[in-house]
């Protein structure tokens, strides 16, 4: 989780970016495969970000259904025109 948990449209937390690495790296000490996934605070501004710290999966609530158009939520997630 990158915000508290309980509430959509949260702002994310600050070094969440950190917060992934350190997943990322106890999954590769470990030898393990599980994926990583943000839950929380995901936007088209700082998905890039997530991902380039080594999540695997987003999950992205209000940035999507707070928007009067969801593919184009969608797609500015993805990094998509």
């Amino acid at each position: 989780m990158t915000v508290h948990p309980g509430k959509g449209g949260q702002k994310i937390e600050p070094n969440y970016e950190e917060h992934i690495a350190t997943a990322c790296r106890m999954r590769q000490a470990a030898g393990a495969s599980f994926l990583v996934e943000v839950d929380g605070g995901t936007k088209a501004f700082n998905a890039a970000q997530a991902v380039a710290a080594g999540a695997d999966v987003l999950v992205a609530g209000s940035a999507i259904f707070e928007s009067q158009d969801y593919a184009a939520a969608i797609r500015a997630l993805r990094g998509e025109s």
